[in-house]
């Protein structure tokens, strides 16, 4: 049985995911119910950018965005490419 934040993280990735199945984004769509993605802009990913995206349970929030995660193996791979 989930609590009621791992419950409220479950309903927003599913957000995420209808969202990014149906428009191409997962942010929020204008005029859709619920509220994943209005408190926080899940931002493209790009070459060098080093923004990831974090998911967890967190009051408010289903995602925190963080940079530089696991840049001593990231970094590795950017000299073989």
């Amino acid at each position: 049985m989930y609590n009621k934040a791992e419950a409220e993280f479950a309903k927003q990735v599913g957000r995420f995911w209808t969202n990014m199945a149906a428009t191409g984004d997962p942010n929020l769509r204008t005029g859709a119910a619920g509220t994943a993605g209005a408190a926080a802009k899940w931002t493209s990913f790009g070459p060098g950018s080093d923004v990831n995206i974090v998911l967890r349970p967190t009051p408010g929030n289903a995602f925190e965005v963080e940079q530089h995660l696991g840049d001593r193996h990231c970094d590795f791979w950017d000299t073989v490419h």
